[in-house]
This record gives structure tokens, C-alpha cells and sequence, in this order.
């Protein structure tokens, strides 16, 4: 019997051990190598820049491929690399992530609000420093003089992580809580459920921002159902890409423009918190039709 067919029939946590084995040792050597970039002249920017790159394709990507390819006699379909059901989720889910961008401003608005009691302060002084850490780190990532500068950001910033993020969590990690990687096993609506839930709120704790936890565990539920509706991963990738890209777009815009980039990401939020919940309605309505259009396609019932 060979190694392959061995990990194909094993229980889950083992898959799932070989996986997070793989992703904590491409994380060991992203940081090995992130040390030894500075030695060759290359400026801050880059640095973090080129850690991005990395960081996609080693950490995400890589072991993603390689974990199911180890177990897995047919890799691509496991990972749901296959066209949807429906053509029409090419053009609905573009529609569904820009309809949606309102609402996410007004959850995030509401989610960056909370208030922990009085007796976690420090934890929340942590937490609030973080926040400001990481939003400068974006901002400077976003940074962009030209249009050459704005089509490499898409790449580092929304393509990338799509792809990678998308492979990892609703790929590898969505199929283990489903059927434990073998898509032969029945599942039922109430395991669909959780396992999509069980994989948004991994995904977002893995981002380390508690400001913005909800707003990315509802997109996250989103993409996993995405997935679950057209039975291909490419639907929660264009999804994420383009929820990543509007981002780094509008940040363009806004810094070679006299708009304000708070603006735009408050836009859904105060006096426009109608425009939010109008996103919102608008947003589940698409996502509803999209999934009526896939449930035509299938003989199986959707969740």
C-alpha cells in the first residue's frame, strides 16, 4: 500500500497534522528568510513586499498543494479546481462583492466600536495598538506612484492572497471539516453549516485583527458557501480578489485625487448608515439568486 493511499484512508487530525506541519515549517523558512533580505540591499518596502510574495506562495499555496497532492489521488478535484456549476457566478460574484462593499464598511464601523469591560483595558490597548500597526503596514504596502505600481499591488495585495487564502481555507480546510478530505463521504446541511462557520471563524482569528473579526468571519462564511453553491474554488477566489482589489484601487484613487480615503471607507456608515443596510439587502439578495442559479445545476440540495 502506498504512503498516498494511506493518507487518503487516515482519520482527519492526521491530514490536518500534515498540513499544519507543512505550513508552520514554510513559515519557519519565510522567517529565515525574511532576516537575510535586509543583507542584500534592499530597501524597507521591498522587503515586506517580497515577504508578501513569499508569504502567499510558501506558506498558503505551497503546502496547500503539496498536503492534498499526499493524500489525495485526484488533487485538483478535491480542492474544487473546477469550473462552477453555473457561467452565471462569473459575473454574479463580482456583482455580489461590489454591492457588499457598503456593508462591510458599516460592520466594520460597528465592529472597530466595541468596547471590552474595564477590567481587560490592557488587553484592549493591545489590541487597539495592533490595529493602528497593522493598517500602517497596509497603507504602506498600498502605496503606489503610477499605474505600473497600482496593476503590482493588485498582484501582492488582491490576487495573491486570493488565490492562497482561498486554497488553504476553503480548499484544504473547509473539505477536512466536510467529509475529513474525501469527497465520497455523505454530508448533511447541518455539517455543511458548521463546517463553513467552523472555517470563516478560523479565517478570520488567523488575520490577528479582533477590530475587524466579524466583518471578515461574515465574508468568510460567505466564500464557503460560494464554494458549496458552485462547487469550485474560483468562485470564492474572484470573491476575495475582488473584495482585496476595490481596496487597493480606492486607496489609489484617494491618494492621487482630492477624495479621502476615510470617505470611501466610511462610505455605508453615520449619515450614509442607510446606503449599509440597503448594501446589505441588495447583497443577500444576489447571493440568494446566485444560489437558485447553482441549485439548477445540481442534483444535490444546497445549504
Amino acid at each position: 500500500m502506498s504512503l498516498r493511499t494511506r493518507l487518503n484512508s487516515s482519520h482527519p487530525i492526521w491530514k490536518a497534522l500534515l498540513w499544519i506541519a507543512l505550513m508552520t515549517g514554510a513559515f519557519i523558512l519565510l522567517m529565515i528568510i525574511a532576516r537575510f533580505l535586509g543583507s542584500f540591499g534592499l530597501n524597507e518596502l521591498s522587503v515586506l513586499r517580497t515577504v508578501q510574495v513569499l508569504q502567499s506562495l510558501l506558506v498558503f499555496i505551497l503546502p496547500a498543494i503539496v498536503a492534498v497532492w499526499c493524500w489525495s489521488p485526484s488533487p485538483l478535484k478535491e480542492l474544487r479546481c473546477v469550473p462552477p456549476a453555473s457561467p452565471h457566478v462569473y459575473w454574479l460574484v463580482p456583482l455580489l462583492m461590489l454591492c457588499a462593499v457598503p456593508g462591510i464598511n458599516m460592520l466594520a464601523d460597528w465592529n472597530g466600536r466595541v468596547e471590552l469591560p474595564s477590567f481587560l483595558a490592557d488587553l484592549e490597548e493591545t489590541l487597539k495598538q495592533k490595529e493602528e500597526e497593522a493598517a500602517m503596514l497596509t497603507e504602506r504596502l498600498l502605496h503606489a506612484d503610477n499605474i505600473g505600481g497600482l496593476l503590482a499591488n493588485i498582484v501582492l495585495i488582491a490576487l495573491l492572497p486570493a488565490v492562497g487564502e482561498e486554497l488553504c481555507f476553503r480548499g484544504v480546510m473547509l473539505n477536512l471539516c466536510l467529509n475529513g478530505g474525501g469527497l465520497s463521504c455523505a454530508t448533511t446541511k447541518k455539517r455543511m453549516h458548521l463546517s463553513v462557520w467552523v472555517t470563516a471563524a478560523l479565517f478570520s482569528f488567523i488575520h490577528f485583527q479582533f477590530y475587524g473579526f466579524v466583518p471578515r468571519m461574515l465574508l468568510g462564511a460567505l466564500f464557503g458557501y460560494l464554494v458549496l453553491w458552485s462547487g469550485s474554488l474560483w468562485t470564492s477566489v474572484i470573491a476575495h480578489f475582488v473584495n482585496n482589489a476595490v481596496a487597493t484601487v480606492a486607496y489609489y484613487i484617494c491618494a492621487h485625487s482630492s477624495l479621502d480615503s476615510c470617505s470611501l471607507d466610511s462610505f455605508g456608515t453615520g449619515d450614509t448608515a442607510w446606503v449599509g443596510w440597503l448594501s446589505i439587502v441588495v447583497a443577500v439578495s444576489v447571493a440568494v439568486l446566485m444560489r437558485n442559479v447553482c441549485q439548477q445545476q445540481s442534483a444535490e440540495p444546497l445549504p
